[in-house]
């Protein structure tokens, strides 16, 4: 990929973070010339501050981003001069969207309080292919309950906050996996990772954090439980490092957790 930007002298190019991620790993990365690039845009899952630092640093320095899903297509986008002000957040609403944060009984939530994101626009499609089970879930009342938590600030811009099903319970706290992940990535020892919640008789779930080293450092398990512990409640820090060769991921590069919960509960 970086061969063709630098031969073909591309100016705007679709990544998702995963990819940023395993580029700004490669140790010859100086090497190529990335000067044409005008803009890299975003999207799929969460995009952690501190790697958008090092990719506007070694890569490149505008960047954009947007939410959205295949059932709705794009709902809001950020521009790189709102991305200095708000790195965490994926942008403010598109022309022609419309999104809600809801709590569990449908009502619209306060900015800075956390509820799910629910959206409508012209491209939104009317349903799941002979699914009416599915449609009627997901699409009540003109409005795409997409599953994904959020909150809007004071000026309108939404910052996402993980999966309602990703959300883990842990001696009745609720921890968001987004949240931690971000954390973690921000480590120079970790390539990738993903949290998740174990099954646990006494915390109810267990706050687990499966991780891929950085081939170039050395890090433990207790190094980064600590690591988080400094900078995060302790009931948010993992309890558990499962280190793997890979976290599994699907083809727009949303990891797979269930896979993940199914392999690690089993063990």
């Amino acid at each position: 990929m970086l061969e063709i930007i630098q031969k073909e002298k591309v100016t705007i190019s679709n990544w998702v973070p995963t990819m940023a991620n395993f580029v700004l790993m490669i140790p010859e990365l100086d090497k190529y010339d990335l000067s044409s690039l005008r803009g890299l845009v975003f999207a799929a899952s969460p995009f952690p501050p501190s790697m958008q630092k090092q990719v506007k640093e070694r890569i490149c320095p505008n960047i954009y981003e947007y939410y959205g899903l295949q059932e709705s297509g794009a709902l809001v986008e950020m521009k790189p001069k709102d991305k200095e002000r708000k790195p965490e957040s994926v942008g403010t609403l598109l022309f022609g969207a419309d999104v809600r944060i809801v709590d569990d009984k449908g009502n619209d939530v306060k900015p800075g309080e956390i509820g799910e994101i629910i959206g409508r626009c012209a491209a939104i499609t009317p349903g799941y292919y002979k699914n009416e089970e599915k449609t009627k879930e997901a699409f009540r009342n003109g409005w795409f309950h997409t599953g994904d938590l959020g909150r809007f600030d004071e000026d309108g811009f939404l910052f996402l906050a993980g999966r309602k099903k990703d959300m883990i319970i842990t001696g009745g706290q609720n921890v968001f996996a987004a949240e931690v992940e971000d954390l973690i990535i921000s480590h120079d020892g970790v390539m990738d990772c993903a949290v998740i919640g174990l099954p646990d008789e006494k915390w109810g779930e267990l706050v687990t954090a499966v991780i891929v080293k950085n081939p170039q450092k050395e890090v433990t398990e207790q190094e980064l439980i600590d690591f988080c512990r400094e900078r995060i409640a302790h009931f948010k820090a993992p309890k558990r490092v499962i280190f793997t060769d890979m976290i599994p991921r699907t083809p727009t590069g949303k990891v797979t957790k269930y896979v993940l919960v199914e392999k690690y509960s089993s063990e």
